[in-house]
């Protein structure tokens, strides 16, 4: 029934991103850059694409999905699920299903780009198939088939419900690949085993399980397309049915059905409209599967125990029995079951085995022939071509496969003579060696050599056991163009007993010269020239043959050496000297020198030692080891030969089969089911080998894809800015244009320079990169010392300062000097160096041209203070005090004026008479008058009683009385004149010194009022100026010498003499 409009929305297919989740071992430096896996389980089901490139198959035990390239053998895709799968189909050459046995399809998208590596990433689809691709229950898939034109996909299975059986759905292709599309459904009765959809499409027939008590009693019925409405349901085979497949004879007018009894397997061609039977064929064996040719000519039938692939005519004609699918198991190639078969559209028939491989036939059904065998139960052995990178692998099945390590291709396969042939004891190659003509040489377990050419034909066939009995094969080499040297034993339940040592004429395929053992003797080498032979026994006894004479006649056993505890498989020598290598299961690695007939080194392995390759170029050891009793895990181990120590290891899947060098000396691995990993040196581990990888010793970067060292991964270490251009750029950041080549880049117009952003700020400037300060010279600054002392600048002396740039005398003060003068008439703000020529002084605050930076030492001599630097930094008069007493020649914040610098004790001038007038004027030069104090006449500095009135005769003192009358009376008679005289000159006087007082007077009144018009300071007189900046100039005590002072120029003028 269909469902209805909600259950069919495309939502229930999902899309899928597909990774690869399965990979390669790797570990310990070393990395994979070739791997072909194969599987080691169940193959359940496998299917031709249409245009038969590729062939598909699913591991129900290790849950893979396995696509191979028909044409070389290549390994397309190997997908993981997480459920067993069993069943698989090609919707179109580029999309396979797989179904698994809960109720999940999952569409492939496959791409094959011809690579040696499988697919690492697919696009796809996901879904439930069951209740009509709702997924509400859970189910079990049996069967998928799609219609002849690919148009339709019909699925049938198991429904975990104890009410519902099973169910059968249906679906237009497109619906599985996300397109549009309706699925319809419909519940059984019983379970559904397989369902084939008929040639025109109209109808699908479903075999189901019925069970009757301890037998099935199975049916099958039909069921309209596209609505699944039922059309009939009839018996199988009567009372004893269990049916395992149905398909559809080409032509429509019948379905074919392989079931089984108790007995035998059956395989019954029904007409459709009525039932009847047209043929009926017993088999000896179970059918496990059965499928039309595309024409209709045959119907191929897989068989169990043994497994077979059978091959029946249109009428019911058993026409041939082939196929040699095994296990190998003690020594004995076990038959494997065949648990599915695929015809091509060409008509070439594939068969699946137990044992993890697909066997490909083609040719006529009566005669065909094999053309390939993918996958592979067990390699015993393998050997590295002498000049190319071909690796030839001692397969199970009588097959021995040729691998081309540059393609991952199979260049060839060689096969037993009598492959396909019915035996209970499937030979399988043990040993493979390459000849110098091309051929491989191939010893298979049953006692056959078989030299293989380059077209995979034989063209050497020797049955050993023509030379006598032989029960076990050991290995066979070549030892020139004429020899093969072969070992084997007589005893195969007991392989410590009747060994062989055989030498072959290739021509004739004659014994020529034969050595027999009490035990059998395994691996053979050939030392340098082909001069020594070596070989191991069951007990580990290690024996060497003279091979030197091309007579093995004279060939001689040199006896045995030394031994390993027990069995060794492992024989090599170097081929430019005489030393032998062995590995035994014993874990050691014994190195023995022919020449002086003594062990030289041993080496401890991590376990059993299966095989091991020699690179005399390191010295180096590579050594596989693992557990031959569950042959699941390995182990690689890399040696340094010159000193024993271990460079590295890692585990394997698998035991180590075989280990080989290529000719570039990378390690090749071939576990013991076929798979090839080789590795290359992954010294950083990042996943990519070092020949891949641009940074081989940076774990965080591999790709440059511009090639200028930098990687592309931005998380990485300094990663690419400029990944698609290349650069040299290292500092502000990585690969990116750096013209200048000094580390920083040139800006662009998403990176702008500094100090907008971080590129070069002067990107032609290989010296200079950043401008913090944004003034147009680079931050990166030096100097030199010119002639003079000072500094030759180069860059920006103060990056962080947009005003400053060089700083000639290297005080830290930069020379671009400006100030603005405040009210106080300071300096305030400035900036830059007042004195850029002087290291010592930098800002002068009060523009006195006296720097601020003060300091002082004082002269031990005379005690002064030896000053450098403005004390007064506040006063532009000021900047000085020898004597240190406070007091200063001149100051304009009227510190104290200092008449004698040379005395502490002293600041101010002695005191001296002032005038009578007041003039406080500092420029007005102050003179001295006439003084008489007691008014006879007689100036005070004359005076000699200048405060008694006298007579100038008498030196101004008053006239004492004598007792000399002549003296009185002369003086009495002339008294009245004498007074009178007196008098007048006493007037006269007076109004001399009156008029010059009022001279003086006005003098000084006329000259105070110029003074004051002009407010020059001018002095009425003439008054000394400085010759430079004609400034007052001003005397002062300077060390005990009077001196003129310039103010204003701060000089000393003229000396004056001393101050005493």
């Amino acid at each position: 029934m269909p469902l209805n409009e909600s259950e069919t929305k495309s939502d229930f297919v999902q899309p899928l991103q597909w990774t690869r989740n399965i990979h390669p071992p790797e570990g310990g430096g070393l990395q994979a850059d070739l791997w072909i896996p194969q599987t080691n389980g169940a193959l359940w089901a496998l299917d031709f694409s249409p245009n038969e490139e590729h062939i598909a198959a699913v591991d129900i035990n290790q849950r893979w999905l396995m696509i191979w390239n028909i044409t070389d053998g290549r390994s397309i895709m190997t997908a993981a699920h997480p459920d067993p799968l069993v069943d698989v189909i090609w919707l179109d050459n580029d999309h396979v299903m797989i179904g698994d046995s809960d109720d999940n399809l999952v569409v492939f998208e496959i791409e094959d780009d011809g690579g040696a590596w499988p697919m690492n990433a697919s696009n796809g689809h996901q879904m439930s198939w069951t209740k009509g691709f709702t997924g509400a229950k859970d189910g079990f898939l049996w069967g998928m088939d799609l219609s002849e034109d690919g148009s339709r996909v019909v699925i049938c299975g198991e429904i975990n419900d104890p009410n519902i059986p099973g169910e059968i759905v249906s679906v237009e292709t497109s619906y599985l690949t996300g397109g549009q599309g309706t699925p319809t459904t419909i519940y059984t009765s019983d379970q559904p085993i397989d369902c084939s959809i008929s040639p025109n499409g109209s109808m699908v027939t479903t075999v189901l399980r019925n069970p009757s008590g301890i037998v099935n009693q199975d049916r099958v019925v039909a069921h309209n397309l596209p609505d699944l409405s039922p059309l009939w349901d009839r018996a199988i085979g009567g009372g004893e049915a269990t049916a395992w497949a149905i398909d559809w004879e080409p032509n429509g007018m019948g379905y074919t059905i392989g079931w089984n009894r108790p007995s035998e397997g059956v395989v019954t061609h029904f007409r459709h409209n009525d039932g009847t039977i047209d043929w009926y064929s017993p088999i000896p064996q179970d059918v496990s599967s059965l499928e039309w040719s595309p024409i209709g000519d045959v119907i191929v039938v897989g068989l169990h125990n043994p497994g077979r692939m059978m091959i029946i005519d249109q009428i019911g004609t058993i026409l041939n029995d082939l196929g040699w699918h095994s296990t190998v198991s003690g020594g004995s190639g076990n038959p494997a079951d065949v648990l599915d078969v695929s015809v091509s559209n060409s008509g070439m028939m594939a068969s699946a085995g137990r044992d993890g491989s697909i066997e490909i036939w083609n040719g006529p059904a009566s005669a065909p022939e094999v053309v390939g065998v993918f996958g592979n139960h067990l390699t015993r052995e393998v050997a590295m071509h002498p000049r190319f990178d071909l690796l030839a692998m001692a397969d199970s099945s009588g097959t021995t496969s040729v691998r081309n390590l540059t393609t991952g291709s199979i260049e060839r396969q060689c096969f037993h003579p009598d492959h396909g042939v019915p035996m209970d004891d499937v030979p399988y190659a043990k040993s493979v060696d390459w000849g110098d003509d091309e051929s491989v040489l191939i010893g298979f377990s049953d006692g056959m050599i078989v030299a293989c050419d380059e077209q995979g034909k034989n063209v050497l066939i020797h049955d050993l056991v023509n030379q006598g009995t032989l029960e076990v094969m050991g290995r066979v080499r070549y030892h020139s163009t004429e020899l093969i040297v072969a070992t084997y034993g007589e005893n195969a339940t007991n392989t410590s007993a009747d060994g062989v040592v055989e030498v072959i004429s290739i021509s004739s395929g004659q014994s020529l010269r034969q050595w027999n053992y009490d035990e059998v003797y395994w691996t053979v080498a050939f030392g340098p020239n082909q001069e020594i032979m070596s070989s191991v026994s069951q007990s580990g006894h290690v024996r060497t043959w003279s091979t030197i004479d091309p007579d093995p006649m004279m060939w001689s056993d040199n006896g045995i050496a030394y031994n390993h505890e027990n069995y060794s498989g492992a024989n090599q020598w170097f081929d430019e000297f005489p030393v032998l290598v062995t590995g035994g299961w014993d874990a050691k690695i014994k190195m023995y020198d022919s020449a002086q007939q003594v062990l030289v080194t041993e080496i401890d392995a991590a376990a059993e030692i299966f095989d091991f390759t020699l690179d005399s170029q390191g010295p180096r050891i590579i050594v596989g080891s693992g557990n031959s009793a569950t042959s699941a895990t390995g182990r690689i181990q890399i040696f340094d030969l010159s000193t024993s120590n271990l460079i590295t290891s890692m585990n394997t899947i698998g035991i180590p089969r075989g280990i080989e060098l290529d000719h570039d000396n990378n390690v090749v691995f071939v576990n013991h089911t076929g798979s090839v990993v080789r590795f290359v040196s992954d010294l950083d581990q990042d996943g990519v080998p070092d020949d891949d990888d641009a940074f081989p010793t940076d774990s965080t970067q591999h790709s440059d894809l511009d090639g200028d060292k930098f990687g592309d991964n931005p998380a990485g270490n300094e990663p690419d800015s400029c990944p698609s251009q290349p650069g040299d750029s290292y500092e502000d950041r990585y690969g990116c244009i750096d013209t200048d080549s000094d580390g920083w880049s040139d800006s662009t117009s998403n990176w702008l320079a500094h100090p907008l952003g971080l590129a070069d700020a002067f990107p032609d400037d290989p010296y200079q990169w950043l401008d913090t300060d944004g003034d147009g010279v680079g931050d990166a600054h030096s100097f030199t010392i010119a002639s003079n002392g000072m500094r030759i600048d180069s860059g920006d002396a103060f990056p962080n300062d947009s005003t400053q740039i060089s700083d000639r005398d290297g005080d830290g003060c930069g020379d671009n000097y400006t100030y603005y003068v405040d009210d106080l008439g300071y300096r305030v703000p400035a900036n830059g160096d007042a004195f850029p020529n002087d290291p010592l002084q930098c800002h002068d605050l009060d523009g006195d041209n006296i720097g601020d930076n003060y300091s002082y030492t004082v002269d031990p001599n005379t005690g002064l203070l030896i000053e450098t630097g403005d004390k007064f930094p506040f006063d532009r008069l000021a900047w000085h005090d020898p004597d240190d007493d406070g007091c200063v020649p001149s100051s304009a914040t009227d510190i104290p004026y200092d008449h004698d610098s040379t005395d502490p004790l002293v600041c101010a001038a002695p005191e001296e008479t002032e005038p009578e007038t007041n003039n406080t004027n500092p420029n007005v030069n102050v003179i001295s008058f006439p003084i008489d104090n007691d008014g006879d006449g007689v100036l005070n500095q004359e005076d000699l009683c200048p405060n008694d009135a006298g007579l100038a005769a008498n030196g101004g003192c008053p006239v004492t009385p004598s007792n000399d009358g002549n003296n009185i009376s002369d003086e009495s008679e002339n008294q009245g004149e004498d007074v009178a005289s007196s008098n007048s000159r006493a007037l006269i006087v007076t109004i001399v010194l009156g008029l010059l007082m009022i001279g003086t007077v006005g003098f000084l009144i006329l000259r105070n009022k110029e003074v004051n018009d002009s407010n020059s300071g001018t002095p009425i007189q003439e008054i000394e100026r400085c010759p430079d900046c004609n400034g007052i100039a001003q005397e002062a005590v300077e060390n005990g010498n009077r001196w003129t002072w310039c103010p204003e120029c701060r000089k000393w003028l003229q000396y004056k003499g001393p101050a005493s």
